[in-house]
Order: structure tokens, then sequence, then C-alpha cells
């Protein structure tokens, strides 16, 4: 008789290090999205690279903003492996569908560098983000409900807490897809609520802690 084995209880420390790697590749390959801008030599040099540079700003912006996104997505990622005490084979595989979308965004965020201002271009590098918010959603929905992959003693307070942050990160994206059909720079804008609301949200839960 062969011994049945379970998927079930699987560790972690292999899906952490795997989404480490991808996070630090996508947020690596974002900077050569960036082409040092070249010059005619002859004239004012300094002029030119100046105004070459100052072109460039929404460029930096987009490389600026997409690294802060991706940086509050692997955060968050830690976050909930923090109580994730073991996995199984339905969470590697939403894991897997996170990380395809996290590799996708440094070719997302090169399109809205070199097309920044069009429709396409916003509502492509939108719509990436929010696949991403997606997938980290239904990545702790599926370890915390019922308790069914974290730990048993978490407060149910935090786990609704944290809920309602990371499902607010899609709708906050799917309102930046809409946004972008109709003025590109507006969406882009929209997008550093995100920040804001990650920053807010720490500022309460330390007050929370010391009260």
């Amino acid at each position: 008789m062969f011994k049945k084995y379970s998927d079930e209880g699987l560790p972690t420390n292999r899906i952490e290090g795997l989404s480490d790697g991808v996070f630090g590749i996508a947020m690596t390959l974002l900077i050569f999205k960036i082409d040092v801008p070249d010059v005619i030599l002859h004239g004012n040099i300094n002029d030119q690279l100046a105004k070459k540079l100052f072109d460039m700003l929404p460029q930096f912006e987009n490389y600026f903003l997409s690294f802060i996104l991706l940086g509050i997505y692997w955060i968050r990622h830690q976050l909930q492996f923090k109580h994730i005490k073991e996995a199984d084979r339905n969470l590697l595989w939403i894991n897997i569908f996170f990380l395809v979308f996290v590799g996708l965004l440094p070719f997302s965020t090169g399109i809205l560098m070199k097309y920044t201002g069009l429709e396409v271009a916003q509502f492509l590098y939108s719509l990436n983000l929010l696949f991403i918010g997606l997938a980290l959603a239904v990545h702790w929905r599926y370890a915390s409900k019922d308790y069914r992959l974290i730990n048993k003693d978490l407060p149910k307070d935090y786990i609704k807490a944290s809920s309602l942050l990371i499902y607010s990160v899609p709708v906050v994206f799917l309102v930046c897809c809409l946004i972008a059909l109709f003025s590109p720079r507006a969406s882009l804008t929209f997008m550093y609520l995100i920040p804001i609301m990650f920053a807010v949200a720490k500022f309460f839960e330390k007050r929370r802690k010391k009260i």
C-alpha cells in the first residue's frame, strides 16, 4: 500500500523566497525603463542636458510611483505571511498569479513612460495595478477565512481592519482605470491616495496600541 501524502500544511518559506525574488527583479527592472538622454555635442551642452532631464520628469514620476506601489504591495505581502502559519496548494497558485502581475509591472510602466498622457497607456498601467491588488486581496481572504491558514489567536478586529484596508486598494485602482479613459493625468494623481491610505492606517494603528 502506498502512503497517502497531503498537500496541506506546506511551509511558507519557499513562497516568501520566490516572492522576494520576483519583487526584487521587478523593482530593479523599473530603472532600466529610463534611458540616459542624448545631447548634441555642440552648442550649450549644459542647457541641452538640463532641458532633456526636465522633459524626463514624467518618466521619473512614473518610476517613483511604481517603485513605491510595489514596495507597499511587498510590505503587505510580508505582513500577511507574518500571520500565515502554513500554506496549501490553492494558496500557492493564488500567490503565483499575484506574482504574474507583479512581474508585468515593469512592462506596463515602460508603456506609460513612453506614451505618457495617452489614455490606453494609463489604463493598462492602472489595470495592472488593479490585478495585483485583487490577487493580494484574494490571497488574504483565502488564508484568513475561518482561520484557514492563519494563527488561531489573531484577533478578529485585526483581521477585519486588515481586510478592509487590503480590499480598498483594488477599489482605488478600479476608479483609476475609469478615470484613465477621460483624464490620464487625474488617474495617475489619484494613485497617490494609496500611500496616503497606508500611512494613515499605520498612524491609527500606532495610536491604538498606545491606548
